[in-house]
């Protein structure tokens, strides 16, 4: 099975973490970075599940995320990328950025 590479931005607003996919316009909200990465993660399941159910394909029926999102993907300050590839934990590369992202 081949996989599709995901980008997911962070980044916070009003006191919150947004968690917003680029490649499907899903997104999560949690108070903590730990909790709105399992929101996204859930978020996307459910969408895939959901897609394959009714249209056959995984996210067939769901956009990109808006222009705007992938501009602050590229003027993004740091990157969070996994410890291990078995792992969820996640290592900042630069200090207290506005936007982070998985990569």
């Amino acid at each position: 099975m081949a996989y599709k590479k995901i980008r997911i931005l962070l980044y916070q607003e009003a006191g919150w973490c947004i968690a917003q996919c680029l490649e499907y316009d899903i997104r999560a909200q949690a108070k903590t970075i730990p909790q709105v990465l399992d929101y996204i993660g859930m978020a996307m399941e459910e969408t895939r599940l959901d897609s394959l159910k009714r249209h056959g394909k995984p996210f067939a029926h769901i956009g990109p995320a808006p222009e705007i999102f992938e501009q602050m993907w590229k003027n993004r300050k740091a990157r969070l990328q996994p410890l291990s590839k078995s792992k969820k934990q996640l290592t900042i590369q630069q200090h207290r950025p506005p936007a982070l992202a998985i990569a």
